[in-house]
Formats: C-alpha cells, structure tokens, sequence
C-alpha cells in the first residue's frame, strides 16, 4: 500500500478516452501490527469527471491525490462511523413522516404528496451493505447511515444553485467473507412527477463481493453518463467523482475489500427539469 503508484492508463473509447486509474496495492492476509488498526484511506485511486454541460459525454480523468483531494486525516471516523461535525438529518416528505429514515419509494409511487419549495431539489438516497455498515455523509443534508442487506431509503432538499460535497462510506462487517455496497441518488421532477438517475454505486465482484472486479465494472458503467449523470434530463450534475480502498485479503484468500469510499461533489442547477426520463431532447445534438 505504500509503494507511489504507476502513471494511469489511456484507453480510447469511441471518440472518448478514459484514463484508467491504477489500482491500490491489497495487503497481505497476514497484517503487520502497524495494518492491524484498520488503515486509512488515502485517495491514491480516483476516477474524476468534469461535468460538461454542452458535451454529449462527460470527459473522464485520473489525478493524483495532490491535484485533487488531501488525504484523510489520522483521526478521520473509520469508514461508516458516525460524524461528530454533521448536523441530524432533516428528512422531508409524506414518506418520511415520524421516522429516523424513510418508507421506501415503490414502483409507479412517484408522487411527492409534501412536494419541495420551488427552490428546493429533493433528493431520494438509496443504500444497503450486504455484509456491513456504511453511511451516506454532507454538510448540507447531514449523517445518513445505513447497515446490511436491507434497503434503506432518505428523502432530503437541497437548495436549487448550490453545491454539496458527499461522501459514501461502508466497512465489511467481517474482512474475511467481504460486503457489498450499493447507493442509488434520484432526483424528483415535479412536473411529471418524474424520478432522474443521477448517481449509481455499486461494487460487485467474485462472489458477490467489492473487490477489484467489482470497481472494474462500476468505473466501466460510468462511460454512458451523459451531462454529469445517468439520466440528462435531470437538473442535479455529479463532479469530481472518485473513489478509495484501504484494501483487504490478498487475491489467494479471494482478495475482498474490507472497506470502500466514494466522494462526489453534487451541483444542483437552478433550472426545473421538464421532460421524461432519457427523453432524447435532454441530450446535446
């Protein structure tokens, strides 16, 4: 794990290329003593992405830590801990009433009966962590945690025009037999009423675990984001996109990660989305 990583990759895609991060070192299955009280994640992998608006595909970069995020601090909570600093969530709508997190939205339930304020963007956060815990972190909509296979579902506001850093975080329960994360950002179109993808995380591997074929296949989904998100005609834009490990098992004993982040930046334009979902006069000719 601490060994400088080599230069990242350039592999053409069409008329877009992907620079292709190089991938954190796992540890041995043996830890020393200094690996033993669970690392802390240091940002050596990311996958940036530049949100453009007048582009068919947002541009997709490698950075060095040093060009885009500073490590952790010694004393940053471990993944899926708690947040002294964060406010209580302020969670808003019908589904959320007299709850500590909310009624899941179902299939054809599209209607917000408590609507946002016209200035307001409502947000929908899906999360589960088959195996472990985790939690979904901002200043602006507070400590959303979340633990094993069952879904748990947040409704929050953010304001129309402003942007939000988040963090995704989530710990293997038990290293050894591995989790795996999964979070789902919508976003709410009043005028329909309409859900927008705008963020998918999911990390999947051998066995159904988060491994490095796992961050292989979600990085590989990101390709056919369009203006910053999965769906273009929504108004929420996800920038500086990127995601770490402190690592795990080694590949003999299947080479699961104990732990797993994800940092975003989340601008929430100020116009209102009006048309369907993937309706194609979202997308740039």
């Amino acid at each position: 794990m601490g060994q400088t990583a080599p230069p990242p990759r350039a592999v053409a895609t069409g008329t877009t290329t992907l620079v292709r991060p190089t991938w954190p070192q796992m540890t041995s299955s043996r830890p020393t003593s200094s690996q033993a009280t669970s690392p802390q994640p240091t940002w050596r992998s990311v996958l940036a992405f530049a949100a453009v608006l007048t582009a068919g595909l947002a541009g997709c970069a490698s950075t060095s830590p040093s060009q885009n995020a500073s490590p952790p601090e010694a004393s940053s909570p471990a993944a899926g801990a708690p947040s002294a600093t964060l406010p209580p969530p302020l969670l808003r709508g019908a589904r959320c009433e007299g709850r500590t997190s909310c009624a899941c939205r179902k299939p054809g339930d599209d209607l917000e009966t408590v609507p946002p304020a016209p200035d307001m963007k409502r947000l929908e956060i899906r999360m589960s962590f088959h195996g472990g815990n985790g939690s979904l972190s901002s200043p602006a909509i507070g400590q959303l945690p979340a633990t094993d296979v069952a879904e748990t579902c947040y409704y929050v506001d953010v304001p129309a025009g402003s942007t939000s850093a988040v963090r995704f975080d989530g710990r293997a329960s038990n290293e050894r037999t591995g989790f795996s994360p999964r979070l789902s950002v919508s976003e709410y179109g009043p005028a329909g009423p309409f859900w927008y993808e705008v963020l998918t995380v999911e990390c999947v591997g051998v066995g159904g675990k988060c491994d490095r074929a796992g961050t292989d296949a979600w990085v590989a989904t990101l390709r056919n984001r369009k203006r910053g998100r999965i769906d273009p005609c929504g108004s929420l834009v996800v920038t500086n996109l990127k995601w770490d490990t402190s690592g795990g098992l080694a590949h003999r004993d299947d080479g699961f990660y104990r732990d797993f982040q994800v940092a975003f930046d989340l601008d929430a334009k100020k116009f209102s989305p009006k048309f369907a979902p993937h309706s194609t006069e979202c997308v740039p000719k």
